[in-house]
């Protein structure tokens, strides 16, 4: 995907930098070993990117992504757990959770306005016309 957004940027399509998820803990998943985490480090400065994991890999993989200077992205939508048998309230609980860790880490977290800057989004989002496929 990266190698597509690469060739789209350079037909004048696409502005970069260009922004990716890495979706972790599927069932298809690559599993970042720990130990390559320096490589992923300095790869990853030159990326605008998400790390999210699914299930009980969504924590830890959030972890991993401010470590790697990322961005997290975490939610029911991928996960229902807080920790092992403990089911979450709400995504507030897994945010909380994450924002926590990113400012142990001395991370500052993004406000709906960085949020917003960071995915290059204007204001509110168009509802795709009747016409669009």
């Amino acid at each position: 995907m990266m190698d597509e957004a690469l060739f789209v940027a350079k037909q004048g399509l696409l502005d970069l930098p260009a922004h990716y998820d890495f979706v972790l803990g599927t069932p298809a998943r690559w599993r970042p070993p720990r130990e390559r985490s320096s490589f992923w480090s300095r790869g990853c400065r030159r990326l605008e990117l998400d790390v999210a994991g699914i299930g009980r890999h969504q924590l830890p993989m959030a972890e991993l992504g401010i470590a790697w200077g990322g961005n997290a992205r975490v939610g029911l939508e991928d996960n229902i757990h807080l920790s092992k048998g403990v089911l979450a309230k709400g995504s507030h609980e897994l945010v909380a959770a994450v924002a926590a860790k990113a400012l142990d880490q001395g991370r500052s977290l993004a406000t709906p306005q960085d949020a917003r800057a960071i995915l290059r989004l204007n204001g509110a989002l168009q509802p795709a016309s009747s016409s669009a496929i």
